[in-house]
């Protein structure tokens, strides 16, 4: 199994590179915040071969405030096996805001328990993380339907990472599991309003996962799978709309919004005012 946290180094080490190559410098233009890991660690259906991703984040400076530097970026970061993982790149303010939009994919970086720093700003995010997702939920539930929509979509066509497996089974064994994953989360923390329980698969989900990937799934049960795991989903939704869940969501969430923002923008005033030279 790949070292994660050596991982994320490498990722913060070769990205800082390319910026520099950018005229994008390190204590000049920006200071490294934290590298989380994303991807399928954070939820135990890992390989040992599964790429290591991750999302950096990072603190402008006064002069790429003013300059209006562009900070947002998304980098291929070269393995010894030649293999490419991913690195996103986001200034603070802009990663904050991931959390208020409801995507499941954002939310796991509040909760995973590999990152190198961090320990100054998205401490504020973590602190409070359980009560945004239970703030949120019932656009959360929104927009998992959504994705599972989107991998649904992708399901009998092929990418360059799952062209092996496409061409033996007939389908995208990664977008099967993403919808089934999806299915297992809402509905354990609809059970348990667990959040950091609920993203690590177990039971006869995680043993789901295990058959797909060793073929033992065939193209025939795909569709029944799919429309199970998004139905489950769709239960969760309707039971939060017949609750007017969605309309105490919009009275709450702008609160929690603005009570962590303004926690965080003095943080990064008083970061700025330190750190303008």
């Amino acid at each position: 199994m790949k070292d994660i946290k050596q991982r994320l180094y490498e990722h913060m080490t070769h990205v800082v590179a390319q910026l520099d190559q950018r005229g994008i410098v390190l204590g000049v233009d920006y200071h490294v915040e934290g590298v989380y890991l994303q991807g399928s660690q954070n939820y135990g259906v890992h390989t040992d071969k599964s790429d290591v991703d991750s999302k950096m984040v990072v603190l402008p400076t006064l002069r790429s405030l003013i300059r209006d530097t562009k900070l947002t970026v998304d980098m291929d970061v070269p393995c010894a096996d030649g293999s490419i993982e991913k690195c996103s790149v986001k200034p603070y303010k802009d990663f904050e805001a991931l959390f208020f939009k409801g995507n499941f994919n954002n939310l796991e970086i509040l909760f995973t328990g590999h990152h190198i720093g961090g320990c100054y700003f998205t401490e504020v995010l973590r602190q409070r993380r359980e009560e945004l997702v239970k703030t949120i939920w019932p656009g959360l539930v929104s927009a998992c339907l959504g994705m599972q929509n989107q991998k649904k979509a992708g399901l009998y066509k092929c990418t360059e990472g799952t062209k092996e497996f496409f061409d033996e089974y007939g389908y995208d064994n990664k977008n099967l599991i993403h919808i089934l994953r999806i299915a297992d989360t809402a509905t354990r923390y609809a059970n348990r309003g667990n959040f950091a329980e609920a993203l690590l698969v177990s039971g006869c989900t995680k043993e789901e996962i295990n058959l797909i990937r060793a073929g033992k799934v065939g193209k025939g049960s795909v569709d029944f799978m799919v429309d199970s795991a998004m139905r489950v989903v769709e239960s969760i939704r309707n039971e939060l709309s017949e609750s007017s869940a969605m309309d105490k969501m919009h009275k709450e969430l702008p609160v929690l919004k603005d009570e962590i923002g303004e926690i965080t923008a003095n943080l990064l005033e008083e970061f700025l005012t330190e750190n303008q030279d």
